[in-house]
């Protein structure tokens, strides 16, 4: 399996909770994805499309500690 979806969260668990915390977060991961897929009335990946997606404004300007820092519009203080 590849992990490319890894983010800092769960590198940090992984060093402070070891593996055990990292599957957990895992485990948390699935979940939510399953819930999403419920919500979209999907039951498997290849079944989503460009369908499900809509443009929505941002709620807040980016910015360094973002989400998504490097968004047009992002600056560094």
């Amino acid at each position: 399996m590849a992990l490319d979806f890894v983010t800092n969260q769960e590198i940090i668990v992984a060093a402070v909770a070891g593996q055990a915390g990292l599957v957990r977060v895992l485990e948390l991961l699935k979940s939510e994805i399953t819930t999403t897929m419920g919500l979209l009335g999907v039951t498997r990946l290849d079944q989503l499309s460009a369908a499900h997606l809509s443009k929505v404004q941002p709620m807040a300007p980016t910015h360094e500690m973002s989400a998504f820092p490097h968004m047009p519009g992002g600056q560094l203080l």
